[in-house]
């Protein structure tokens, strides 16, 4: 059965302050370890579950050793939007709209002004 934040909060809670040298039960541990291991994979950071339950987050990474895994990220890219558009416009006045770069380089390799 998944343990559940609430409960391992009592657990914890019901164990009194904690220093140094004032040891966790080993089973509550592995609970905990375990809780935050599911928790990862479903995407938060070890960061947030630290402070959730209260305790150190190197004492978590010491806890669930090489269950700490990073969660793998997806980049999806920007969907494709037009090129940006330019205006030219000649000092005689005349003037081009809505043109790509490409184009109004082209544009301005033909212009005689």
């Amino acid at each position: 059965m998944k343990p559940r934040l609430q409960d391992l909060l009592l657990e914890l809670m019901a164990l009194g302050p904690r220093g140094v040298g004032r040891r966790y039960p080993p089973a509550l541990r592995s609970r905990v370890a375990g809780w935050v291991d599911a928790e990862m994979r479903r995407g938060r950071d070890l960061a947030s579950l630290a402070s959730e339950v209260g305790i150190g987050r190197s004492t978590l990474e010491r806890w669930c050793g090489s269950r700490v895994h990073p969660v793998p990220v997806v980049v999806e890219p920007e969907p494709r939007t037009r090129p940006a558009e330019v205006s030219l416009v000649a000092p005689s006045g005349w003037r081009l709209e809505g043109l790509t770069l490409q184009e109004a380089l082209e544009v301005l390799g033909r212009a005689r002004c």
